[in-house]
């Protein structure tokens, strides 16, 4: 068999430590024994020295150097025998903290060259440090398996919602995927898969709409006018530039957004996309368009700078509470003037072109509003229609 147990101390008495097979290294003049051990394997022609197990402990008796021997030949013997498992400086590199943190540096980096968003990034890292990291610190990433991962889900709190169960795992599930294409782990272990039960979307006409409009200060209302009308995001109306505008061809290009109030020369789709510009907002920018291309077209009134998302939030709040409407800006713009398509029957194809998404995934949550071709039902036989409503007001008053 391969291998052997060693030492390299030497016993007091300046005798040599003898191994009785078996038994463990004694000195047979003082009858002491040794407090470290290694065992010497040999691999590939060379000799490797292992001082400590997996986890990094180092072997301090002969049992515990006997029982690596026997764990290292038995990985020898099925082919999975890795040498960098048992040298330490090897086994802190993969230590699942400290390949994540290098994993969260890499993000970092991607942020700066804008392949990534500073709002993407902010969640992550503390979905990382508050629910992942505290868990599997100290664990060797290339030990994790499916069912530690069902573990750690399991004991996710109560308290979050499942949609926060949902994205810490999808969190876990892209990082051991990197983990798994950089070579670092030889196999990527299943994510137990949640499912979310979609809210109904909140949405407005525009009746609705208008009725908020009109409690908008007047020197804020083409603002909000362009979001019910044209359906962009409100971060993206808020840095419209003169130049995105392609007034002879009535078209107009979505080329950036905020995330976490920084401004992103790029969309959140990652790709301009033209719209075409709703006639009403078309006469309204035809009539004040400036000569300069970077100039934005909608300037706070009150800085002389562009509008931030918390302050056309709180315009919109105040406006909406004063209405009496419990809605969000988000809500009574881009999903109003997408969900007002789908009920009217408009294809989610189309919907998905206007709205700039790059997948159907997104626009699919309209897909339920589609109510139009129920229309056919109410159309069929109405014959009965005017004998049964006067009955009907009969038997509600005498409820009454």
């Amino acid at each position: 068999m391969k291998g052997h147990i060693r030492t390299k101390q030497k016993c007091v008495c300046g005798a040599k430590f003898t191994e009785i097979l078996g038994t463990g290294i004694v000195c047979l003049s003082c009858h002491k024994v040794p407090t470290r051990f290694f065992v010497d394997i040999p691999w590939h022609g060379q000799r490797i020295k292992i001082y400590c197990d997996q986890r990094g402990i180092p072997l301090d008796t002969y049992m515990r150097a006997n029982n690596q021997l026997a764990a290292i030949r038995y990985e020898i013997a099925n082919h999975a025998f890795d040498p960098s498992r048992y040298v330490k400086s090897d086994v802190e590199q993969f230590r699942f903290e400290i390949v994540v943190q290098k994993w969260i540096k890499g993000k970092n980096r991607d942020v700066e060259k804008g392949k990534m968003s500073p709002g993407g990034l902010h969640p992550l890292r503390s979905r990382f440090t508050n629910y992942i990291i505290p868990y599997f610190t100290g664990r060797d990433i290339r030990d994790i398996r499916t069912s530690h991962l069902k573990e750690f889900y399991h004991q996710l709190p109560d308290r979050l919602s499942s949609r926060t169960h949902k994205h810490i795992l999808e969190d876990l599930r892209n990082f051991l995927n990197d983990c798994y294409r950089d070579e670092i782990i030889s196999k990527s272990p299943l994510i137990p898969t949640i499912t979310v039960e979609e809210p109904p979307i909140k949405w407005c006409r525009r009746e609705v709409q208008d009725k908020i409009l009109a409690e908008i200060p007047k020197e804020d209302q083409a603002i909000f006018f362009f979001l019910t009308r044209q359906g962009v995001r409100p971060s993206e109306g808020c840095l419209l530039q003169w130049g995105d505008i392609d007034f002879e061809n009535q078209i107009l290009n979505i080329n950036r957004t905020y995330s976490r109030d920084q401004i992103m020369e790029r969309p959140k789709s990652k790709k301009s996309r033209p719209r075409l510009i709703h006639p009403e907002i078309f006469n309204m920018l035809k009539d004040v368009q400036h000569g300069f291309p970077k100039a934005y077209v909608f300037l706070n009134p009150r800085t002389g700078n562009t509008y931030r998302l918390r302050t056309i939030d709180a315009i919109w709040k105040r406006a909406a509470d004063k209405s009496g409407v419990d809605i969000s800006l988000y809500q009574a713009t881009r999903h109003s003037v997408a969900s007002m398509a789908a009920s009217a029957g408009i294809s989610l194809k189309v919907i998905q072109k206007f709205l700039g998404h790059t997948s159907m995934t997104s626009t699919n949550k309209y897909a339920d509003l589609d109510v139009s071709a129920q229309q056919i039902i109410f159309n069929v036989d109405t014959n009965n229609c005017p004998r049964l409503v006067p009955k009907l007001v009969r038997m509600c008053k005498k409820q009454q």
